[in-house]
């Protein structure tokens, strides 16, 4: 099965904590659906740096808030997943098939 990577993107502030713990919820839900499948879990970005052939600097590329990889059998599995995920209701999110290096 391939590995599938996906990166969260934009995403709104909730209006009340109630909403932020609903969609906590929702969101743990949804990895819970996706079980054994994960290869590696949410990985909600802190502090970011850009390093180029220049050197580095503090920040990273506008709105990419995390990542999270994953298996499924082929792309359309992997969109079937996606689309169920709750951030879309926040932020979009892009999806990529993960190649093999070795």
């Amino acid at each position: 099965m391939p590995n599938f990577m996906i990166s969260y993107h934009g995403g709104k502030p909730f209006a009340s904590k109630e909403e932020g713990a609903a969609h906590m919820q929702a969101y743990m839900a949804w990895m819970g659906g996706i079980g054994d499948d994960i290869v590696l879990p949410d990985a909600p970005f802190k502090a970011r740096r850009t390093v180029t052939a220049d050197g580095a600097r503090d920040g990273g590329y506008e709105g990419v808030m995390g990542a999270m990889v994953f298996r499924a059998d082929d792309m359309a599995a992997a969109e079937a997943i996606v689309a169920a995920c709750p951030f879309l209701a926040m932020g979009h999110i892009e999806l990529a098939e993960m190649m093999s290096m070795v």
